[in-house]
């Protein structure tokens, strides 16, 4: 049985108790002695009677100072808490207690105090009535049970220590598997006598696995936080949040959806509003109100948001709602980099007087089409003969369209612009000069060139054969983002000639697509920091269809782009708390550091342009990736940047039922009681309403009697 207040913070007022005492201090009169012969009989008779009127004061004085305590402790409201214990249950041996330590422990339901500041009391106050003599352990259940105290041990001040330094995480918990693991926490085996485990948690069912841990045997004591009589959480939840091109690719502007749940508002009455906000780089955009029904999701979309920034900048998109007692779950944000502008100089090798003739003519159709939040391309069309160092080294992308050579310097130029991480395309075609290639292009050309190829039988002029087209790596990014209907398209190209090449292997080469009898189509090679590409095939009609397929048009996009480095790959920006991210190491690349969102930053070592895993996602918010060159030297990756939310079942704020909890609790545990016992409260501000008017009569009567 112990003593508490309902609101402790008000015995401040306790301290008003010394006004009385000021009061009688300054007010006292200090006369100074005059002997006058004529009163010395008088001053004798009085002497007692003054001691009378000081003891009179004196009890004045307490009287008041009392009645200002007593109403101090009343507007506080004293009351007498005691808990039963276990009826014929013999003291416990060992005390072990699991905290709950996951993200939904973060919530203030009194606006003040998280739910995991609360256990960390209940904890406290119950390692207070424990005996001296109970052996106690420590765990924190998050996503992996972490051991604060153990083994069990006599010393509560390594217990206390412990459990203030406890912090919540952002991740889920597995009670079941704090309760396995605390159910062998003892030093003494089976027979060390009584073990209880006392569970501290905010009763969320999701704490608790369907599939129940093997453990040893023990007694399970639930103990809930606020209190076991609380409501469900009411709480609304930010989730699914997508951004994507609209429909107005030249405005530059996204369409951003999102939903919104609502947990735990069976216990209120009636639709919540609340009133979401569409933010860019922290910038308020737009505003709407979403009505949620209890226990009910919306899904709502704000259209075709214009971001304002120039192509190629990066900014982050935001979507928050006004704030409710768990603000974790209250905004989730989304990384957007504007596509940049692509130069592509195309080089014209094989120009005719009429226009769908011309070798680049269903190319510079293909570059000219538009597409939705895609990279702008900008195209210029020049002769072989013509072309310019200059204009070389101003273009992102040079593609050599059926050009047979290339002025000695342009073609330095070239390569020199591809090693420093350009790309370059090179398409088949009559025209083409093996030696040419071989000699002025052999640091940068795929595969060496053999010479063209028809399928036409020398038995038989009139005959043609046909050969299909077959990508064989189809998770490429040239490919990956194609459609269904793209890729049957280029399942439907027909070739009655191709370019032919040495079949071994030139640095880093890639067949990304082949001819029906077994011949490279689509080679790729990376030179240095540049890539390129080399189609065994014309980009005309002249010796396949390519150019009419429906997959030619994103597939001629998709290239230019891969090959400037542009391509916004599908992946997944959004991970939870606790995921492991993929992070592309670039070419060259040292280390991939990492910024989390407090600024700290983790690096991560690149072996041989492997894919690095970065495992420290324990940080809610935005993620920052840049690429250490060396030397002093870094380079920001924006399109690797992603962002962390809390997992959506911390936000679900449904309580397990006993009987549910039962069935998921270890083998061998059972509960034996929830909290330790019903808490019996008895309040004691009537008795402080008593004495203060007891008080005030008192001092009535002896103020009347003075």
């Amino acid at each position: 049985m112990r003593l508490a207040f309902a609101h402790a913070a008000l015995l401040g007022a306790l301290a008003l108790i010394a006004v009385p005492l000021l009061i009688h201090l300054i007010s006292r009169r200090l006369a100074r002695p005059l002997r006058f012969a004529a009163l010395e009989f008088v001053l004798l008779s009085t002497r007692r009677r003054a001691r009378r009127v000081q003891l009179r004061q004196l009890l004045l004085l307490l009287l008041r100072m009392a009645l200002i305590a007593a109403l101090a402790l009343a507007v506080a409201g004293p009351q007498l808490v005691a808990r039963d214990a276990p009826p014929a249950a013999a003291a416990p041996a060992q005390v072990t207690f699991c905290l709950d330590g996951s993200a939904s422990m973060q919530a203030r339901p009194d606006g003040a105090t998280t739910l995991f500041e609360q256990a960390r009391d209940r904890i406290e106050a119950r390692l207070r009535e424990l005996e001296p003599t109970v052996q106690v352990a420590l765990y924190l259940a998050a996503a992996e049970v972490r051991p604060l105290v153990e083994p069990a041990t006599l010393d509560r001040g390594a217990v206390l220590r412990a459990l203030a330094a406890a912090r919540p995480s952002l991740e889920t918990s597995d009670l079941g598997q704090c309760l396995a693991r605390a159910g062998g926490a003892g030093p003494g085996g089976e027979d060390a006598g009584r073990r209880v485990v006392v569970a501290v948690t905010d009763g969320a069912a999701h704490a608790w696995p369907a599939v129940a841990a093997a453990g040893a045997a023990g007694e399970l004591e639930l103990v809930r936080v606020p209190s076991a009589a609380a409501p469900q959480l009411d709480n609304r939840a930010l989730f699914d949040l997508s951004v994507q091109p609209s429909g107005e690719a030249a405005a530059q502007s996204y369409d951003v959806a999102f939903a919104m749940r609502r947990y735990g508002g069976a216990v209120a009455a009636g639709e919540s509003r609340a009133e979401v906000t569409l933010r860019v780089d922290q910038r308020p955009v737009s505003r709407v109100t979403a009505l949620l029904a209890p226990d009910a999701a919306v899904h709502k979309r704000f259209m075709q948001v214009p971001i304002g920034q120039p192509p190629g900048s990066k900014v982050t998109i935001a979507v928050g709602s006004d704030g409710d007692d768990f603000a974790l779950d209250d905004q989730v944000l989304a990384p957007l980099e504007l596509p940049r502008a692509v130069r592509a100089l195309v080089v014209d090798g094989d120009p005719q007087t009429v226009r769908y003739r011309d070798e680049v003519f269903y190319l510079e159709r293909a570059l000219e089409a538009g597409a939705p939040g895609g990279s702008a391309l900008q195209s210029k069309v020049v002769l072989a003969e013509s072309v310019t160092a200059q204009e070389v080294r101003d273009a992102d992308v040079v593609i050599l369209a059926n050009v047979e050579s290339l002025a000695a310097e342009i073609a330095r130029t070239l390569v020199e612009r591809v090693q420093a991480g350009a790309g370059l395309l090179i398409t088949a075609g009559d025209k083409i000069d093996p030696e040419f290639y071989a000699g002025a292009l052999a640091d940068v050309l795929p595969a060496p060139i053999r010479g063209a190829k028809s399928m036409v039988p020398l038995h038989d002029p009139a005959a043609r054969e046909e050969l299909a087209l077959e990508v064989t790596a189809i998770d490429h990014p040239l490919f990956a983002s194609l459609g269904p209907s793209e890729g049957h398209g280029l399942a439907r190209v027909r070739s009655h000639t191709v370019l032919l090449v040495d079949p071994g292997a030139r640095g880093e080469r890639i067949d990304l697509a082949r001819f029906g009898n077994g011949a490279p189509a689509l080679i790729e090679r990376r030179v240095e920091a540049g890539r390129v590409l080399l189609l065994c095939t014309s980009i005309d009609r002249d010796w396949s269809d390519l150019a009419i397929r429906p997959g030619f048009v994103p597939l001629v996009q998709q290239t230019v782009r891969y090959l400037a480095d542009a391509l916004d790959v599908p992946r997944p920006r959004q991970h939870l708390v606790g995921a492991r991210v993929v992070l592309s190491a670039p070419r060259g690349g040292r280390q991939v550091v990492v910024t989390k969102p407090s600024a700290a930053e983790v690096a991560l070592p690149v072996q041989d342009e492997a894919p690095v895993e970065f495992t420290g996602t324990d940080e809610l918010g935005l993620y920052q990736v840049a690429v250490d060159l060396g030397a002093g030297a870094a380079r920001e990756l924006a399109g690797q940047r992603f962002a962390v939310a809390i997992d959506p079942r911390e936000s679900d704020t449904a309580l397990i039922d006993r009987e549910l909890l039962a069935g998921r609790l270890p083998a061998g545990v059972a509960l034996t009681a929830s909290e330790s016992g019903p808490r019996r409260e008895r309040p004691l501000w009537g008795w402080a309403l008593i004495a203060l008017a007891l008080l005030f009569a008192l001092e009535a009567v002896v103020t009347w009697r003075g």
